[in-house]
């Protein structure tokens, strides 16, 4: 019964692709009604020289390349960190 029911499938696909095809070329043959070629509208201009932004804004966010753990092997309490963010 498998077999049956695999078959007829393939059966209808092959059907249903044959009938496709045929549609579509006969769609895509030229009609001697669309023998008027249509020509898209296009708008030409002169090029300008323009000067660039010096300066651009963006928003987003900055992450390390790399991190690192700080700490210590022995029990003990952080008094004051005397570095900043950014400093090298």
């Amino acid at each position: 019964m498998t077999r049956a029911l695999s078959i007829a499938v393939l059966a209808v696909l092959l059907l249903a692709s044959t009938v496709y095809y045929l549609r579509a070329g006969r769609a895509a043959q030229p009609v001697a009604k669309r023998a008027e070629t249509t020509i898209p509208l296009v708008t030409v201009s002169n090029a300008k020289l323009e000067r660039e932004a010096d300066q651009v804004t963006l928003a987003g966010t900055v992450q390390a390349e790399s991190q690192a753990a700080v700490g210590v092997k022995v029990p003990a309490r952080i008094i004051g960190i005397l570095v900043r963010e950014g400093d090298r």
